[in-house]
C-alpha cells in the first residue's frame, strides 16, 4: 500500500485528505488537535464570537476521511530519503508528501516581541488579549494598546476593539505600519475610508515607521521615539516554519517553497505544498479560499502521481475578498472594484457558515447538527440581530457605497464567483 504523509490539518491539509483515496494510507500531522477558522478570529476580541465557534475537531474529521490523525510536532522533513521525523524522533516514511502547515510568526528581528508582543494567530491567542484588554479596563487607569502591522489582521483587530471599546475614554489605541499606508496591495480607498472612520475615537495611526524594541509596556520606534503600550498585539508578518526552511526544498524570492502549476515542488516531484507555504507563481493573496482549492488540487494530483497519471494544473480562483472592520463597515473588493457596507458583514458571516459547514461535513452526524446550530444561533445573537436593531435604513443606505469602480471586467469575474459558490 501507498503511503502518503500531510504536514498540516489545515485548509488545505484537510481539504487534500478529502480527495486521497482509502487504499492509500494517509496520515496526517498536526501539533493541535483543533482546526480554527482563522479568517474570523479577530471576532472573539469583541465577543461576537466564542473560541469554541471557530474551531473543529481534527482527529473526527481524519477519521471519517478513512485516514490517520497523528498530533505530534514535526521535527525535520527529509525528501531524499523520504521520512518526517516527529518531535519525539519517530520517523514516518512517505511515497508522496504534502507540505501544508501554514506559516508561523515573524519578529523581523523587533527586540523583545517575542517576550512581550502578544501573537494574534490562533482563537487562545485572541481569547488572552481579551481577557487583558478587560483587566486594563477594570483598573481604572488610562491604558494603551498598540496593534503592530496594519495589514488584514491587524485591520481587523482594530475594528474589534472598536466595537467593543471604542467609548472608553481611558483606552487609547495605536497602529504601527511599516509601509507607507494601511492594507498595502489593496485598493487605496480603503486605507483612506478606514483613517476616516478611525477619526472621531482615540486611534493613532502611524506608517511609514517601523520597530526597534518592544518592552512589558513600551515600544520604540526605528527613529528612537519611545511610546507608552500597555499591551502590544502583534500581526506584522509570517514566514515558513523552520523545519521547512531547513528541507533543503527550493524556496522562491518571497521565502516560499516553490512550486510547479501542478503544486509538485521543483526539486522533489514526491513533495507538494500547498497554502500559504506555497510559493505559486504569479504569487497568491493569503486567502482561505486559495487554500482550499489548492489542497483539493494537490490531493487529486497526489492520487494521479501514485497512479502515474497526467497531472491537473492549480488554476487560482478569482473571488472577491471581504475585510470588516468591526460594526462601522465591511469592504467586498474584487480587483480594484471596492464596495463597502455595514450590510455586507452579514456576507462575510455567510461565507464563514458556508465553509465551517463543508468542513464539518466529515464529523459524526450529532457533531454536525449542534455545531451548526451552535454558530448559527451564536451569529444571530451576537451579530446579526445587534446590526440589524443597531443600524437605520437611511444610515444603512448613506453608508453603503461603491468606494471605487474598477469596470465590468471586476463584475464579471465577481458574478463567476458567486454562480460558483453557490453551486457547489
Amino acid at each position: 500500500m501507498k503511503s502518503v504523509v500531510i504536514v498540516g490539518a489545515n485548509f488545505a491539509g484537510l481539504s487534500a485528505a478529502s480527495q486521497l483515496a482509502s487504499t492509500i494510507d494517509v496520515k496526517v500531522i498536526d501539533s493541535q488537535a483543533n482546526f480554527e477558522w482563522t479568517p474570523n478570529i479577530h471576532e472573539i476580541l469583541s465577543g461576537v464570537k466564542q473560541e469554541t465557534s471557530v474551531f473543529l475537531e481534527r482527529p473526527k474529521i481524519v477519521a471519517r476521511l478513512g485516514h490517520q490523525f497523528i498530533q505530534k510536532p514535526v521535527l525535520q522533513i527529509d525528501p531524499e530519503e523520504q521520512r518526517i521525523t516527529l518531535a519525539d524522533n519517530s520517523r514516518l516514511a512517505f511515497d508522496a508528501c504534502l507540505l501544508a502547515p501554514g506559516l508561523s510568526r515573524n519578529n523581523h528581528g523587533v527586540s523583545g516581541a517575542e517576550e512581550y508582543a502578544e501573537n494574534f494567530r490562533t482563537a487562545q491567542d485572541v481569547t488572552r488579549i481579551r481577557s487583558k484588554v478587560e483587566a486594563l479596563c477594570r483598573s481604572g487607569k488610562a491604558f494603551s494598546v498598540t496593534v503592530v502591522g496594519g495589514g488584514f489582521t491587524g485591520i481587523e483587530a482594530l475594528g474589534e476593539l472598536l466595537r467593543r471599546y471604542r467609548k472608553n475614554s481611558r483606552m487609547s489605541i495605536r497602529v504601527i505600519e511599516r509601509d507607507s499606508r494601511l492594507l498595502a496591495g489593496q485598493p487605496a480607498v480603503i486605507a483612506e475610508d478606514i483613517t476616516r472612520l478611525c477619526q472621531p475615537f482615540n486611534v493613532d495611526i502611524r506608517c511609514g515607521v517601523g520597530l526597534k524594541q518592544v518592552t512589558r509596556s513600551s515600544i520604540v520606534l526605528d527613529t528612537g521615539e519611545k511610546l507608552e503600550s500597555d499591551l502590544t498585539i502583534w500581526t506584522a508578518g509570517t514566514k515558513i516554519p523552520e523545519f521547512v526552511r531547513n528541507s533543503g526544498l527550493q524556496l522562491d524570492a518571497g521565502e516560499m517553497v516553490e512550486v510547479q502549476e501542478n503544486l509538485q515542488t521543483r526539486a522533489f516531484s514526491n513533495v507538494f505544498a500547498a497554502g500559504d507555504v506555497a510559493g505559486f507563481s504569479p504569487a497568491l493573496s493569503k486567502q482561505a479560499y486559495h487554500a482550499l482549492d489548492m489542497g483539493s488540487i494537490a490531493g487529486r494530483n497526489i492520487n494521479r502521481y501514485l497512479k502515474n497519471q497526467p497531472m491537473r494544473s492549480f488554476v487560482p480562483a478569482d473571488k472577491p475578498i471581504a475585510l470588516a472592520f468591526g460594526d462601522l463597515n465591511t469592504y467586498l473588493i474584487q480587483q480594484q472594484t471596492v464596495f463597502a457596507s455595514p450590510l455586507l458583514a452579514t456576507a462575510k458571516e455567510a461565507v464563514y457558515q458556508l465553509y465551517m459547514t463543508q468542513l464539518s461535513r466529515s464529523l459524526p452526524l450529532q457533531d454536525i447538527g449542534g455545531g451548526l446550530l451552535n454558530r448559527a444561533f451564536g451569529s444571530m445573537r451576537n451579530l446579526l440581530i445587534p446590526e440589524v436593531s443597531r443600524l437605520k435604513i437611511l444610515d444603512v443606505l448613506r453608508r453603503s457605497k461603491v468606494l471605487q469602480w474598477g469596470g465590468l471586467d471586476d463584475i464579471e469575474a465577481f458574478s463567476r464567483a458567486m454562480l460558483i459558490t453557490a453551486t457547489r
